[in-house]
């Protein structure tokens, strides 16, 4: 399913971003703020990320006598996040620590969990400062009305730079089943004005990586102009033009310069059984120095030379009444300028079985399933429905295991599709 080739017409996908063009070099100088809430951050183009919390008490590596309070709720919840803290064992690095939480009803919460216990300064204590009480935003329409909104918490890292994580958080519970899940997302940001031909517009990076340096390329995430969640790193897609990214080490200013490297294209091709529709529903495509998600509708991607060994395609397939769902994790593409490079997705799939545990009489065995393409792509996420909506496929194998003397234990396996 990776052939690399110079064929002809195929489905494919492009990222264009709707950022206005910059056509010079420039320097954008970058000043820091600390922002009021995850609506505001979300207001500015920040996108978030939401996580379910649990009514049994976590685990902490970094913690493991954590000295919960005294809640006065009977059913507190619990979460836990990581940040980027100073790695005590390799000064001036980050290392990633967890952050334990818990949500607590007040007395006079009415059944709202209005108040969050976080240890901030990692020290298996709950102590002063340490304790959040939340309202419900009085001028915020759905969803956030419903939402107990805890503002923005300070997070200490511990590095010499005295570089802090803000962290934005809101708790959402679910009326009709009672789960709750906590959004959040970086409670600063840094920004900017560059100069376009329609005029200045914003620059921006939000720590998405929670360590307080807005550095991490990768993770940290972006908005030019109009451009939003656009993935922080050294190369980026402006209107379909690829500019260069140069960030100072302290997130002061950024240069951007538009890309004068060689460019080539890629195309998507879907190869399925007769009978069978499919459709790609877009992708990822990453490496060191670029992300892009690429748009489904569009003929082809246009992309810097280069290997970019983190791909994924999403497709979606129909055969009959059975509609099903796929990621296509790849082996690496390689992108040559001036030519195009043709991805085959949907050829015949392969299952490997890798074995572990004991097979002499009386033992254990169990069976870890991969699923993978003819070139060795690997793929993962299948969901399927018979037109009542979707859920997980559960894919089940018992593994053929034969002992010293040849018995056999016979077993079966069914894929979709």
């Amino acid at each position: 399913m990776h052939k690399l080739t110079t064929a002809a017409s195929t489905i494919a996908a492009i990222c264009l971003t709707t950022a206005p063009t910059c056509a010079d070099k420039q320097v954008v100088k970058l000043t820091r703020s600390v922002l009021k809430s995850e609506m505001e951050a979300k207001a500015l183009g920040e996108y978030g990320s939401s996580m379910g919390t649990g009514k049994e008490r976590p685990t902490c590596s970094d913690e493991p006598n954590l000295q919960w309070p005294q809640f006065h709720s009977k059913s507190p919840l619990y979460l836990t996040l990581n940040v980027g803290v100073a790695d005590e064992a390799h000064p001036g690095a980050i290392r990633q620590a967890e952050l334990p939480m818990a949500f607590d009803q007040s007395a006079d919460a009415k059944g709202d969990y209005d108040v969050l216990y976080v240890d901030l300064n990692r020290d298996g204590k709950f102590g002063e400062g340490e304790r959040i009480v939340g309202h419900r935003p009085t001028d915020a329409g759905p969803p956030y009305d419903k939402e107990i909104d805890f503002g923005v918490i300070a997070i200490p890292t511990g590095r010499p730079n005295g570089d802090t994580v803000y962290m934005a958080l809101m708790l959402n519970v679910l009326p009709d089943t009672g789960d709750a899940c906590c959004d959040y997302c970086p409670g600063s940001v840094v920004e900017g004005e560059m100069q376009t031909p329609s005029g200045p517009r914003p620059v921006r990076i939000f720590d998405d990586s929670y360590d307080g340096s807005f550095t991490t390329y990768g993770q940290d995430t972006m908005v030019l102009g109009d451009a939003t969640g656009l993935t922080l790193g050294r190369i980026v897609s402006i209107n379909g033009r690829f500019s260069t990214i140069d960030l100072a080490p302290d997130a002061s200013s950024i240069t951007i310069a538009p890309y004068e490297g060689k460019l080539g294209k890629l195309k998507v091709e879907l190869r399925t059984k007769a009978g069978t529709q499919a459709t790609t529903l877009g992708g990822t495509i990453r490496n060191n120095d670029l992300t892009l998600q690429a748009d489904p509708k569009a003929d082809s991607i246009q992309l810097p030379e280069g290997s970019y060994p983190d791909t994924r395609w999403d497709m979606e397939c129909e055969a009959g009444d059975l509609v099903w769902r796929a990621s296509a994790l790849t082996a690496p593409v390689k992108v040559v300028g001036d030519e195009t490079t043709v991805f085959v997705v949907g050829d015949s799939l392969r299952m490997e079985v890798a074995l572990s545990g004991s097979t002499a009489p009386g033992g254990t065995c169990e069976a870890n399933f991969t699923i993978k393409g003819s070139s060795g792509e690997v793929y993962g996420n299948f969901t399927n429905h018979p037109k009542d909506g979707w859920r997980n496929t559960i894919i089940t194998a018992k593994a053929i295991v034969k002992d010293a003397s040849g018995k056999q234990v016979a077993g079966a396996a069914r894929v979709p599709g």
